[in-house]
């Protein structure tokens, strides 16, 4: 059984576990812990019981803690003191989350340098509305760190985390490699790893991205079919089983393309959603709607991946580069449909377009370009 630390000034705010602690049944025990007046001792009573996960309020600051004292610090001078110290033991490491209200989360994103003493940053009401979820997710990460840990010393070790044979790693330049295995503690590995293959869809596929390369339709993606062809990716070895995959289910892009293509005469790429869709009918048995475009509002589009903003199958025809702080030869750039870019709801997601495409972008929001 793993064991979780929650810190929160708050004792009301304890309860939003119990679900969570229902759904984790034999798996999880829970610590939860009111922070001491001095951040010494806080970091005291979280190292004596020796936690697999760490859960920090952001705001430990809010509400007295001991004779109507208040703890004068943050979640991130708490997890700073555990990153420095793994640093010289990268056995001690372990994962860090910060968990708050919505809006003191949004007054922390700007802070870029504690942003990284975190693996995950997660809405109170996550816990609440997603506690299987949840669960999945905090033990993916436990187990991530105890694999970094036990590999951590390999000079192969992205090769054993990926769970990929070094004849497969054509597609990622080799001073990827190098430059990972300079990092120097389990926290910076998962922080990059997760920044580099999890989150970012390019290499490895979330749902959305999954979809949309197939040309299914999103209406499908919970259909009996669709369970079918998950069966089939993983029976073929293209559902991705490296650290993190018990909690973030992912598909190497590559494998899914070669099992296709092996099997069809054509790449996916050459073909319409709605050409895809007929390979797959004829393959596997298996039906499915196809991908409609949300600009041309048919299904005779070469939609490829999933826009940033709405996670609909988007053309890269039909789409816009977002900005992206995080530019390397693995991962791809996150794109925009123009639709998003037509009605703004690209703005409400906090994304940015970028400069390279400001003036496409420009004209369709004066209605310079226009549906159709």
């Amino acid at each position: 059984m793993y064991k979780i630390v929650f810190v929160d000034d708050r004792e009301d705010q304890f309860i939003i576990l119990n679900q969570v602690k229902r759904e984790a049944k034999d798996t999880l025990d829970f610590f939860e812990c009111i922070p001491e007046a001095s951040i010494i001792d806080t970091q005291k009573v979280i190292s004596e019981n020796a936690p697999d996960l760490l859960l920090l309020d952001y705001r430990l600051d809010e509400k007295p803690v001991r004779d109507d004292k208040i703890a004068e610090y943050k979640a991130g001078p708490v997890a700073q003191q555990f990153r420095d110290s793994a640093i010289e033991n990268y056995q001690n490491d372990i994962p860090i989350f910060a968990v708050s209200l919505e809006e003191n989360i949004r007054l922390y994103e700007p802070d870029k340098t504690a942003h990284d003493l975190f693996d995950q940053i997660w809405f109170k009401n996550f816990f609440v509305d997603q506690p299987n979820d949840a669960v999945k997710k905090m033990i993916s990460f436990i187990e991530a760190y105890k694999d970094i840990s036990s590999c951590f010393d390999s000079k192969n070790r992205l090769y054993k985390l990926l769970k990929i044979n070094p004849e497969e790693v054509g597609f990622i330049d080799s001073h990827f490699f190098e430059e990972f295995n300079k990092l120097k503690a389990p926290h910076l590995v998962s922080i990059n790893f997760f920044k580099t293959f999890i989150r970012r869809s390019w290499l490895l596929l979330d749902k959305d991205n999954f979809l949309a390369l197939l040309g299914i339709h999103p209406d499908d993606k919970e259909s009996e079919h669709f369970n079918k062809l998950i069966k089939i990716m993983v029976e073929n070895n293209v559902e991705y089983s490296g650290i993190f995959g018990s909690g973030f289910q992912r598909w190497w892009t590559y494998r899914l393309k070669s099992f296709f293509e092996g099997r069809c005469s054509a790449s996916f790429g050459d073909l319409t959603a709605a050409e895809r869709i007929e390979i797959i009918s004829e393959c596997l048995g298996l039906k499915f709607k196809p991908a409609v475009s949300r600009w041309t509002n048919n299904n005779d589009t070469y939609v490829s991946f999933a826009c940033s903003s709405c996670k609909n199958p988007t053309e890269v025809e039909y789409s816009v580069s977002a900005y992206d702080p995080i530019l390397h030869p693995v991962i791809g750039k996150n794109r925009i449909c123009w639709s998003c870019i037509q009605t703004g709801e690209y703005e409400e997601k906090g994304l940015l377009v970028d400069d390279s495409d400001e003036f496409t972008a420009d004209k369709i929001r004066h209605g310079k370009i226009v549906f159709g």
